[in-house]
């Protein structure tokens, strides 16, 4: 599904800011993780009123908005389940943070 051109503009912008932060200091990863936790947050609300519209789920208008399934159910199901695996699966970083974590948990990858 295609995102609005203010909507790409707003994640290229925002995108842009995350990699500003170079490391250099301790309050860059803090930057980095809220510019990314808020570029996301706008991303999973996106998808799921672009679903709502097209009717594929249905918003309660009586209920707050779902964050939870609207950030673990819905922004994936609107960037394809496929399709984020394999870009999360090729891009080396992910992969290897994906890996640290599993062992961290002594948990054995996906793939």
């Amino acid at each position: 599904m295609a995102l609005s051109p203010e909507m790409i503009e707003f994640c290229e912008s925002w995108m842009r800011k995350a990699d500003s932060y170079t490391g250099n200091y301790l309050s860059d990863y803090y930057n980095k993780a809220f510019t990314l936790f808020t570029l996301y947050n706008r991303l999973y609300a996106e998808a799921t009123f672009t679903l709502a519209r097209e009717g594929t789920i249905t918003l309660a208008g009586d209920k707050p908005f779902p964050d939870s399934k609207g950030a673990k159910e819905y922004a994936p199901q609107f960037i394809g389940h496929d399709d984020l695996l394999t870009h999360l699966l090729n891009n080396s970083d992910t992969k290897l943070s994906v890996q640290s974590k599993l062992s961290f948990l002594k948990l054995s990858p996906p793939y």
